[in-house]
């Protein structure tokens, strides 16, 4: 009986060690819409977390977005294979780790067309202001970088902005239906001569999620 009760009392304390632990376990991290209308995420990807999202890039965005320091990284592959949604799981973990979250930008639909408009007479905004303030994120998503209805002013902007990154040590991810060689005869000898330097190349391949 000793035996027994000795065995009881192990469980009940085990029980209760159990229950502490439960209660002092953090409560699962959550963002609201305010969050994802501050970062200008497309609302199809909110939502989206490296876990509920996984791929073959998933580790390396993620130590990429999280890292100290700046960079480049090109998220380049065919059509519908995931880099804008894997892109945008980075907003998310960068949150949860306390990290400035930044903004996203498609460069045809939302890029471009907002250095138009800082160059208008009625804009509320100058072009310098356009760009200090792209300068000054730590971390920025350019989607679809040359599927612009303007190639040349989608060269410039993208130009000043990764030559910011050069300088500032910020970080840009960068999706793109282009490869990496593609992309730096797009833009030319100058951003290709930087981004051998800051720049890592994650490929997505494989069959299209559209489809």
């Amino acid at each position: 009986m000793k035996n027994f009760n000795d065995e009881l009392k192990n469980l009940m304390a085990m029980a209760e060690a159990d229950i502490q632990n439960q209660s002092l376990e953090k409560p699962e991290f959550t963002v609201d819409e305010g969050f994802y209308d501050r970062v200008r995420m497309p609302k199809r990807f909110r939502g989206v977390t490296f876990d509920t999202h996984p791929n073959e890039a998933t580790e390396r965005v993620k130590r990429f977005c999280t890292k100290k320091g700046g960079g480049v990284l090109m998220l380049v592959g065919p059509v519908g294979t995931g880099k804008t949604e894997t892109a945008c799981c980075s907003f998310y973990e960068r949150a949860k780790l306390g990290l400035t979250a930044g903004e996203y930008l498609n460069v045809k639909r939302e890029l471009c067309p907002m250095y138009r408009s800082s160059r208008l007479t009625t804009s509320t905004i100058t072009e310098w202001q356009f760009f200090e303030h792209l300068y000054n994120l730590p971390f920025l998503i350019l989607d679809e970088v040359g599927q612009g209805d303007n190639q040349d002013i989608e060269r410039l902007v993208v130009t000043n902005i990764l030559s910011a990154c050069y300088d500032n040590d910020t970080k840009v991810i960068i999706t793109s239906n282009m490869t990496t060689r593609q992309f730096c005869e797009f833009m030319g000898d100058r951003i290709h001569d930087r981004l051998r330097q800051i720049a890592e190349e994650v490929i997505l391949n494989g069959k299209s999620w559209r489809v």
